[in-house]
């Protein structure tokens, strides 16, 4: 019987890494079921495209005399994509409910 045998994983940042806050994932499987896409979001309430506030003779702004126009109510500003095989897909949701659940269940007993 063979011996089993250790590796080592080094983890190295590339150059351009980046760290993203991410609220949820817009995506699904590619027409092929080859791969799933993930679209990384954040999420933030629409700022306004234009705002118009009234101003009295002394050109004073006004208070409460705010207009808005959005293009919508939220944002869901797209900060990467990630594709990756079914597998992995499962791999890294298995990954992210476990640790989740960890943290949740952590949360407050290092204080």
């Amino acid at each position: 019987m063979a011996e089993n045998k250790k590796i080592s994983f080094v983890f190295e940042k590339a150059k351009n890494h980046r760290t993203h806050a991410v609220n949820g994932a817009f995506g699904g499987a590619s027409p092929d079921q080859s791969t799933i896409v993930a679209n990384l979001y954040v999420e933030s309430v629409a700022t306004p495209n234009i705002m118009t506030k009234e101003v009295d003779g002394d050109s004073k702004i006004l208070p409460d005399s705010e207009e808005r126009i959005t293009r919508s109510d939220v944002i869901r500003e797209i900060q990467s994509t990630i594709v990756l095989s079914p597998q992995n897909a499962i791999q890294l949701g298995e990954f992210l409910i476990k640790h989740g659940r960890n943290a949740i269940q952590n949360r407050g007993k290092n204080d």
